[in-house]
């Protein structure tokens, strides 16, 4: 049994289930009440019938009553018990006690009177009592406006039987034509709903494979074709937009292939390029300081003979060099990690000795604009293991640009030690009263040849290598940089190092 069988099975006997179902409760709640309202009718005729024969009690008994003839209201009882006419009947006089039984006369001109008797005196109206085998009837016997009497006779009712039989078999045999009928239209209706179903799911089932030429025809000419023509559109919308994607894959794919090449050829000539600045470290180095040194032995020897003109022109070119050093410095380092090329040396050595000399060095810088430095640093720093010379230069980058950008004011280093949850770290800070940082510059802060003010008016020199460089070295020596700064007021650089720097950062 295929899958597609497997489903439009239960969907057909749902269907005719249901509508079977449907079919069998409406004939059968239309064949009790119709049984339900034959019965009542048979009843009302009956209860008719009884009160017409009360009525002609009454009419008759109504002088006997009044001048109280016992023996004429006796044989009038007892001729009507004797023909079969009634199954109970009995007269009463005002008082409510029985003056004639159409089949017991031992109950005659009792002290106590009948209780139904009492209930029809009480009532102008004519009382039905409904027992197992019989219809009583009885009302009060009235003359001008005087009750002297009642009068109750009792129907039989088994005759009703034959008749609410006939009429259930009669409404057995329309329910079960009905429900024939229900099914049989049923099935048809459950077979025009499946097999346009069943078409839709089969030609689903071959799109799924991949065939996407697949179309239904359905001339049902209703919601089930409506649904079909949509089906086809859908298919067909889809069979277009899968071509139109597989040629945007296509050009993609080719577009990626390209892009791939260009990022390749990209990578290479970068990597060529730090690779080629790493090797050049030592010949860009060699020659540029030994014009330095021959500029200061030349400059030695005009301090001693008097060539005062020459002495100022020298001490440009050793400024110009030095400041070309430390911008070609820069760039060979920041070449050097980018091609992987810069190793770390780490060393032993005491903190505050360290920030001492690193504090000499610094104190020029800040003493050319005019600013005043501060060193607070705890007492027992104790030692530090890391790279001596990686850490003194990413302080003084710091120090050197809190310098450059504070005029007259304050630039402070601290040091001290603090317990992390990774481990014990040295916290280095060197905070300014400079000119402080723009939000729009901060995201681009550690990115290289970023400066602070890149107008073409600049007022201040470097080449925005020396906070990406320090940045990279605190990566690599496992710790971080960040700043926190105000346009105006100044900027604070903090700088985490672990106690012991792992070498393979």
């Amino acid at each position: 049994m295929s899958e597609i069988e497997a489903l439009k099975r239960p969907l057909a006997l749902k269907l005719t289930a249901t509508i079977t179902i449907i079919v069998v409760l409406v004939v059968a709640i239309v064949t009790l009440l119709t049984i339900r309202r034959e019965r009542q009718t048979f009843q009302a005729e009956l209860e008719q019938q009884a009160a017409l024969l009360v009525n002609t009690i009454a009419a008759s008994s109504a002088d006997s009553l009044y001048f109280l003839d016992a023996d004429f209201l006796s044989d009038l009882m007892l001729d009507l018990g004797r023909f079969e006419v009634i199954t109970f009947g009995r007269i009463y006089d005002e008082d409510g006690r029985i003056v004639a039984d159409a089949f017991d006369q031992s109950i005659l001109f009792s002290f106590d009177p009948d209780p139904f008797g009492l209930q029809l005196l009480q009532t102008g109206d004519t009382l039905f009592t409904w027992q197992d085998e019989q219809l009583i009837a009885g009302q009060s016997v009235i003359i001008g406006s005087e009750v002297v009497g009642a009068v109750s006779v009792g129907l039989p009712t088994a005759f009703l039987e034959p008749k609410i039989a006939a009429v259930r078999n009669q409404g057995i045999i329309i329910a079960t034509i009905a429900v024939i009928i229900g099914l049989i239209l049923a099935l048809f209706f459950s077979r025009s709903i499946t097999i346009p179903l069943q078409a839709m799911i089969q030609a689903t089932q071959r799109i799924m494979a991949g065939d996407l030429t697949q179309r239904v025809d359905i001339h049902s000419k209703d919601e089930l074709a409506l649904l079909g023509g949509h089906f086809n559109q859908m298919t067909a919308q889809l069979q277009q937009t899968l071509e139109q994607m597989e040629q945007e894959i296509d050009e993609r794919k080719r577009a990626q292939i390209a892009l791939e090449a260009a990022r390749d050829a990209a990578e290479s000539a970068n990597r060529a390029k730090s690779t080629f600045l790493a090797n050049m470290s030592h010949e860009l180095r060699t020659p540029l300081s030994a014009i330095i040194g021959y500029s200061e032995l030349m400059l030695e020897q005009i301090e001693l003979d008097d060539y005062d003109e020459l002495e100022d022109e020298l001490k440009r070119v050793i400024h110009a060099g030095e400041h070309l050093l430390m911008i070609i410095s820069d760039i060979l380092d920041l070449s050097k990690i980018e091609a992987g090329k810069m190793e770390l040396v780490p060393e032993t050595f005491d903190l505050t000795d360290f920030i001492e000399s690193v504090a000499m060095t610094a104190q020029p810088l800040a003493h050319k604009k005019g600013n005043k430095l501060v060193i607070s640093c705890d007492e027992a720093l104790g030692e530090f293991y890391a790279d001596r010379s990686r850490v003194r230069q990413i302080l003084l980058n710091l120090l050197g640009n809190a310098a450059k950008f504070t005029d007259h004011g304050t630039i402070t280093l601290t040091a001290a030690r603090e317990q992390a949850a990774t481990g014990s770290t040295i916290r280095f800070t060197v905070s300014d009263t400079g000119i402080g940082i723009p939000n729009e510059q901060m995201r681009l802060l550690f990115k290289p040849f970023v400066q602070v003010d890149p107008s073409s008016t600049r007022r201040y020199e470097g080449t925005g290598l020396g906070l990406a460089i320090s940045h990279r070295f605190c990566q690599m020596m496992g710790g971080r940089i960040m700043v926190e700064s105000e346009v105006g007021k100044g900027s604070t650089f903090t700088v985490d190092l672990p106690v012991a720097v792992d070498v393979m950062h």
